[in-house]
């Protein structure tokens, strides 16, 4: 599970805490119950959900609001705030890439 994914699950937690529970439900296209079969790419993936997010009419109508992930996300994930924020980013990827090594 990389960043993205787990970026995605932070971001619909915290949305739906913002808006409310039960009154806002957030669609993650990252969770696992809408992974692309095996062999589909990126470019795959992208159509996917544009189709789902203009719907029928190809004007959206069925959601009220779409969120998409950006850098203050991904700075909260890392946990940056404007000092040593690349030996953070960097140092979250070396004990990843310690731990897959040591397997």
């Amino acid at each position: 599970m990389g960043p993205n994914t787990k970026v995605a699950e932070q971001s619909k937690k915290r949305i739906e805490a913002r808006f409310g529970p039960g009154l806002v439900w957030i669609l993650n296209p990252g969770a696992k119950d809408f992974a692309l079969p095996d062999g589909a790419r990126g470019p795959e993936y992208m159509l996917m959900w544009t189709k789902v997010l203009e719907g029928d009419s190809g004007l959206g109508k069925d959601f009220d609001f779409v969120y998409f992930a950006g850098p203050s996300d991904f700075a909260q994930f890392f946990s940056l705030g404007g000092r040593g924020d690349m030996q953070k980013i960097e140092k979250y990827y070396e004990d990843r890439s310690g731990a897959q090594e040591s397997r």
